[in-house]
């Protein structure tokens, strides 16, 4: 007796239904982490006030997860 197996298809489309999904997603492998430019970094400091708790609470809790030896991750600029 054959067991069965899904078509590429049905396995792409089940790869992507058992993804994780948010904005973390992006940084899950290194290859895909951006790097440090500095429009990010001038974009970061304009957007960082405006921002609210549980936002920058996130971004600091993602740059010490990405860049453990990271000085301040909680003081852009």
């Amino acid at each position: 007796m054959t067991s069965w197996q899904p078509t590429p298809e049905e396995d792409a489309e089940e790869r992507e239904f058992q993804r994780p999904y948010g904005p973390w997603e992006a940084f899950d492998r290194p290859k895909d982490r951006p790097k440090n430019r500095p429009k990010d970094r001038a974009d970061l400091e304009v957007t960082w006030p405006r921002l609210g708790r549980a936002e920058q609470e996130w971004l600091r809790a993602a740059v010490r997860r990405l860049h453990p030896g990271h000085a301040r991750p909680e003081r852009p600029g």
